[in-house]
């Protein structure tokens, strides 16, 4: 015998209820659990048994993302819950996702305690996308090139090599997109106020991740020269 379509439509809700990374979570108006997936078990590392009825325990909030920590067999872990108002065998519940965003978070406050590193360096360093436009540029950027962040922030860095070498620089960018990497190298760089320096420096391709996705990006750290000539390591800094 055919499915009607209103049975189509059950399984197939059914199917995505069920095989969703995200932990959904049924809660009526009283707050009581009465439907959890796989991945809701999962995450809160109980049995349904154990589950199914109890308080959610959470205070829940239409249309609204929130994050908390939920105290769990083995330890603790944070989850960012959204909730949405339905009807549930005919009463008005709430459907919950709960998505574990502690590995999430743990890489945020790394990434802000590296970009607090960077930023304090005294050499320049910048970050630019492949078609050298300045994404990030640290205070040893500003005192190097006299440059305030909010003057090359979405500005080709380009404006920093003189016109007889900007075609290295070219060959550098050029490199990188196929997937060769850098040497350190010593250039010619102009500063704001027009004064030629020589600078030490070194790009490197790495991968972004953040909230807006996946991107290609280069840093460029630079270290002004002495006088005396130096030797450059690979961290573009100087070396005696």
């Amino acid at each position: 015998m055919k499915k009607t379509l209103k049975e189509f439509s059950a399984d197939i809700y059914q199917t995505l209820i069920e095989k969703n990374a995200d932990g959904l979570v049924i809660v009526d108006a009283e707050g009581s659990i009465q439907f959890l997936n796989p991945a809701a078990i999962s995450l809160l590392k109980r049995t349904e048994t154990e589950l199914l009825g109890q308080s959610f325990g959470f205070p829940i909030v239409s249309k609204r993302h929130t994050e908390f920590d939920i105290l769990r067999p083995g330890g603790i872990v944070t989850v960012e819950m959204s909730a949405a108002k339905i009807e549930w065998k005919g009463q008005t519940s709430f459907l919950v996702s709960l998505r574990d965003v502690s590995g999430r978070n743990k890489i945020y406050a790394l990434a802000s305690r590296l970009a607090a590193i960077v930023d304090s360096s005294q050499d320049a360093i910048l970050s630019i996308d492949l078609d050298g436009i300045v994404l990030t540029w640290n205070r040893g950027a500003e005192h190097l090139y006299g440059y305030q962040e909010k003057e090359m922030v979405g500005r080709s860095c380009i404006v920093l090599y003189s016109a007889a070498n900007r075609e290295e620089f070219a060959l550098a960018i050029a490199s990188l997109k196929m997937g060769k990497p850098s040497e350190p190298y010593e250039t010619v760089q102009v500063t704001k106020q027009g004064v030629v320096i020589e600078v030490a420096c070194i790009l490197f391709d790495y991968q972004r991740c953040d909230r807006d996705g996946f991107g290609r990006q280069c840093h460029c750290p630079g270290h002004h020269k002495a006088q005396k000539r130096r030797k450059t390591d690979f961290r573009g800094r100087s070396a005696a």
